[in-house]
């Protein structure tokens, strides 16, 4: 195996043994530490974009689809990569340009029908998500193994979503052939993605949600693009009901994920009562500074937590002492973490409420997510990135038994949004 910055692969024919079981994941964990610098030694990534390939039609003539494959199965490859049009649906093309650029690169290639293992490939930007490449990198494999499947897996750092970064490493996955590519980008990461537009292979983005796209008109979905990101839209609107007949109160943050909760809470909510942006001192010394004069609008009310869970945990923990409270707390998937439970006390958390989209899934995919310290209990973009995997192996293979019970409907994965409280220890479903 080689490791460099910009791409690490693994390429592993996984076969379960007793005397390989419990080592392997520990192996391959202490493996994918390498891939983020944090774990390594000092670098300094260079500026200079990463290179890539243009091919130049000095033919002014244009090319039909039929003239497309003639130039192919008559090896004119350069004149077909020149005038190959990337926005074309003909599966036929789509099969000779990935091959084209393969042989270009020297990458054997595979005869339809005759892959014998799983190709996916990770497309992620580091230097945005740093540590955690590592954990989505875990949360594929840990899949991967506990499938007891042959497959090969490889990780494209794109640096950035600069729409030339992520040109560049997309094309680094139409060369190697993959069956199935996991993009963990932003929202504007998934526009530049989009708008670079040659997407040949399944792609699946966990940590979107395709209603983000639907107010713009300008923007198509591609044909072979996937959602697996929850819907906080449909979070808040299972949570609305608990708030009828109440005086309504919000408290969010200046995150992006704070910022987007609040704006969406403002259109299902237009009539709040009273709302604060709280900053980490303010949660750290609500009791001190905030409570004197927040506790006035408490009476008869329902506060809107759309706060990280560990100033959430912090805020609710300082309720306690306060002589009047909200009725209830309410929040989305973000405070649906154990953190809360840490933080707070069971008393003071008695009436806080919370909506989550993770559902149930294998016991022994949640085994084995744990070696590679994933939760997939509590991580939604684990639970997420996990059933994407599961997605792109059952459109590769017949027959696959699901982990998941959720569907993929018009690109778009399907949850179930479920309202929990909590008693000592744990997050429990409200019947």
């Amino acid at each position: 195996m080689s490791l460099n910055q910009q791409s690490l692969r693994v390429q592993l024919q996984y076969m379960r043994k007793k005397h390989t079981f419990i080592m392997l994941p520990l192996i391959l964990l202490c493996f994918f530490s390498a891939i983020t610098p944090i774990f390594a030694r000092s670098s300094i990534i260079s500026p200079l974009p990463l290179p890539s390939e243009k091919f130049v039609d000095i033919d002014e003539r244009s090319c039909s689809d039929s003239c497309l494959k003639k130039l192919y199965t008559q090896g004119y490859i350069f004149s077909f990569l020149a005038k190959f049009n990337q926005t074309t649906s003909d599966k036929k093309l789509l099969q000779y340009f990935s091959e084209a650029l393969a042989e270009l690169n020297g990458v054997q290639v595979r005869e339809p029908g005759s892959q014998k293992y799983f190709k996916i490939a990770l497309l992620i930007p580091k230097q945005l998500v740093g540590r955690y490449s590592v954990s989505i990198a875990n949360t594929v494999l840990a899949y991967l193994m506990a499938r007891d499947i042959e497959f090969d897996f490889e990780v494209f750092d794109c640096i950035d979503e600069n729409i030339a970064n992520l040109e560049s490493s997309y094309s680094r996955i139409i060369q190697k052939n993959f069956d199935f590519v996991i993009a963990m980008l932003s929202y504007q990461g998934t526009q530049n993605l989009i708008e670079y537009g040659n997407i040949l292979y399944p792609t699946y983005i966990p940590t979107i949600n395709k209603e983000r796209f639907a107010q713009d008109k300008n923007i198509k979905i591609p044909d072979n693009l996937y959602f697996g990101g929850i819907s906080y839209k449909q979070q808040i609107e299972t949570i609305m009901p608990l708030l009828k007949n109440l005086s309504i109160l919000e408290y969010a943050d200046d995150s992006q994920i704070g910022k987007y909760l609040s704006g969406l809470f403002t259109e299902y909510a237009p009539n709040i009562r009273h709302r604060r942006s709280l900053s980490n001192q303010d949660a750290s010394h609500f009791i001190k500074t905030l409570l004197p004069t927040e506790r006035s609008y408490f009476t008869d009310a329902a506060l809107m937590l759309n706060t990280a869970a560990p100033k959430t945990g912090l805020i609710l923990s300082q309720m306690d002492y306060s002589q009047r409270a909200p009725k209830i707390y309410v929040s989305t998937q973000i405070n649906f973490n154990p953190i809360i439970l840490q933080l707070a006390s069971p008393a003071s958390r008695r009436n806080f409420y919370v909506v989550s989209s993770i559902g149930t899934t294998d016991a022994h995919l949640i085994e084995y997510a744990a070696l590679l310290n994933n939760d997939l209990r509590y991580d939604w973009v684990s639970y997420a990135t996990s059933l994407g995997v599961e997605f792109g192996l059952k459109m590769n293979s017949r027959g696959i038994k699901s982990y998941f019970g959720e569907n993929i409907r018009d690109k778009q994965v399907e949850y179930q949004n479920r309202i929990y409280t909590t008693n000592e220890t744990n997050f429990i479903l409200v019947e």
